[in-house]
């Protein structure tokens, strides 16, 4: 029996010796393992490294030979392939009445609202919109031609350049946009896509609660409150410094902005869609009194 547990013990020894020797031939394979991936990651950092330095300078040769199209795809490379506008009509021209038809686009979604309220006749119109498409692609091709001269995207002789290309334009809008001319056009049109964007904010805002509260909001409705909404912050709106503008009365849980919506709102809509306005921003400044005391003065709720 002896003998017995002696050998048992003699096999555990050697078992237990095998694996300490396994675990060190282990241990030691893994820090090779490390060694040989540190040694990659350093010749592939380095590799990146020489990579990059020789677009760079692949770059900068193809300007210094005035080989523009060979610079812009390099640039480009460098710069994770962001390429400008101009780029792409000067090396394919075939995009020009594509680019054309995006342009106009977006000309009618800034300017559209402003021309449908201005009493021109119907084909004044249509050459005035002629006219802001012309602009905005003329403004394209200058300050492309600009970059391409070596002048600073928006600097000082860039804007000089684009203002003298589009000196001639800007006189026909002038003549037809009347008093002020195109500065003024365009003060009238930001305010235009203000009240736009504001007017959906009111919708979103009110328009399903008042529709299901048998009150639905109308599209004057929406416009005009749109409007208060604006006018609370320009000057003679409401009369507090901004930094209290926000911060609910602890009494009422209204704040000024709040006091002032309401006092106006009260001339444009029903007693019953006021009474659900108030509820709303009630509710909202009892929440926001109730974080700052929870959780401090700068605290701030987000979802969920």
């Amino acid at each position: 029996m002896l003998r017995l547990l002696s050998l048992v013990a003699i096999a555990l020894l050697a078992v237990g010796l095998w694996l300490l020797h396994e675990n060190r031939a282990l241990a030691a394979s893994l820090a090779e393992v490390r060694r040989d991936s540190a040694a990659r990651d350093a010749r592939n950092g380095k590799l990146i490294a020489d990579l990059r330095r020789q677009v760079a300078e692949a770059a900068k040769t193809a300007w210094r030979t005035q080989d523009s199209a060979a610079a812009g795809r390099l640039s480009r490379q460098v710069e994770r392939n962001l390429v400008g506008t101009a780029d792409m009509l000067r090396d394919h021209p075939e995009f020009l009445p594509l680019d054309a038809r995006i342009v106009r686009r977006h000309v009618v979604n800034s300017y559209g609202r402003t021309l449908d309220r201005m009493s021109l006749p119907p084909a004044q119109k249509a050459k005035l919109l002629d006219l802001l498409v012309e602009r905005q692609l003329t403004v394209q091709d200058a300050a492309g031609a600009a970059k391409a001269a070596g002048m600073e995207p928006f600097g000082a002789d860039s804007d000089a350049a684009v203002k003298q290309a589009t000196a001639e334009l800007d006189s026909e809008i002038d003549a037809l946009v009347g008093p002020g001319g195109w500065a003024e056009f365009q003060k009238k049109a930001s305010a235009d896509n203000f009240a736009h964007v504001m007017t959906n904010v009111i919708n979103d805002e009110y328009g399903a609660t008042f529709a299901q509260a048998g009150s639905p909001l109308t599209g004057e409705q929406a416009e005009a409150l749109a409007v208060i909404n604006r006018e609370a912050y320009l000057p003679g709106g409401v009369p507090v410094a901004r930094d209290v503008m926000q911060t609910p009365d602890p009494q009422t849980f209204l704040t000024p902005v709040d006091s002032y919506f309401i006092r106006k709102a009260a001339a444009v809509l029903t007693p019953a869609q006021l009474e659900l306005v108030k509820a709303e921003r009630r509710d909202n400044g009892q929440r926001q009194l109730l974080l700052r005391a929870y959780y401090g003065p700068d605290a701030v709720l987000r979802d969920p």
